[in-house]
């Protein structure tokens, strides 16, 4: 199994906020994390999503983007906030880490 994570990420696992596969690495059965990086297409739909749902986090946004692209899952500690921006990714699954 290998692990998504959106360069952008890294910089919350840096700061010790939550756990992502950023943050879990192979600890957690994750043998593999592949960091991704931001591209043009990521950062105007995570953009959209933003103007769509006021409030909501860059961060957040280019996570649920990147997985959209890809049709992944997104395992998070913070279900509450991905979970609202399904409303712009609905094809994206978010699931408690």
């Amino acid at each position: 199994m290998r692990a998504q994570c959106a360069r952008t990420a890294v910089s919350e696992s840096a700061r010790g906020i939550g756990q992502t596969p950023c943050s879990v690495g192979s600890g957690r059965g994750v043998p593999t994390v592949d960091v991704e990086p931001t591209s043009e297409a990521i950062a105007r739909s995570a953009g959209e999503a933003m103007a769509a749902l006021p409030g909501a986090t860059v961060l957040d946004a280019i996570v649920m983007a990147s997985a959209a692209l890809r049709g992944d899952v997104v395992f998070t500690s913070d279900v509450e906030d991905l979970e609202r921006l399904r409303q712009h990714f609905p094809t994206v699954r978010v699931l408690r880490a």
